[in-house]
């Protein structure tokens, strides 16, 4: 049994925080989230280290799940050496008590293209696993549909000064300073100063 992680707050959790709806514009809950994971160095010393050969990183791998305004609802961090697929169960367990509302898909990568996590999926989860994949023929980088929700959370993240390398010698502290970054970013979306620019979420596209 995976022990779930401490609540991480989400915007729905202050009142008066939902954003305001144009009059008459009917409200569209979101239904869809999104996975993805981060190679990350790590300083000499500590649990769970691994090394990734093709990445050329040593150290370790952050799993996250976010909502689609790329907001975090958990997070796990493994060696570097770990299969994403393999890790994903034990991700997604934490989701169990979080504000999941009208989630009715997870849209992962490629990665995620494993029979075993797909039987996981179809016994314990109450939503549907949809793996994202490149239009064929296509070569090099690109943005994925739905996909680039969770990749700018890793770029929100990597903003942080503490995250550039997991220095931490526990994964649950690594996982606490990740927690930690998101709640000081939702705290800036609910009461931004004046230095801070407005922040303005692109119109997400359709599940």
């Amino acid at each position: 049994m995976v022990r779930s992680g401490p609540h991480v707050p989400s915007t729905d959790d202050a009142p008066g925080s939902r954003p305001a709806r144009p009059r008459g514009e009917p409200y569209r809950p979101r239904t869809s989230a999104s996975l993805d994971s981060q190679s990350v160095d790590t300083t000499s010393g500590g649990e769970r280290r691994g090394r990734d050969n093709p990445e050329d990183v040593g150290g370790r791998e952050r799993h996250i799940v976010v909502d689609r305004m790329g907001l975090l609802l958990a997070v796990l961090v493994t060696a570097v050496s770990v299969d994403d697929a393999a890790a994903a169960p034990a991700l997604f367990a934490r989701l169990d008590g979080r504000p999941m509302g009208k989630v009715r898909g997870m849209c992962g990568d490629s990665k995620e293209h494993d029979f075993t996590l797909y039987e996981w999926v179809e016994e314990h989860a109450k939503w549907d696993l949809e793996v994202i994949r490149r239009p064929e023929g296509s070569r090099g980088r690109g943005r994925l549909p739905i996909r680039r929700t969770v990749e700018r959370t890793f770029a929100w993240l990597g903003r942080c000064r503490r995250l550039s390398v997991d220095r931490e010698r526990c994964v649950r502290s690594s996982e606490s300073f990740i927690e930690l970054a998101m709640i000081r970013l939702m705290l800036h979306r609910l009461e931004p100063s004046d230095v801070d620019p407005e922040f303005r979420d692109p119109r997400p596209v359709a599940a």
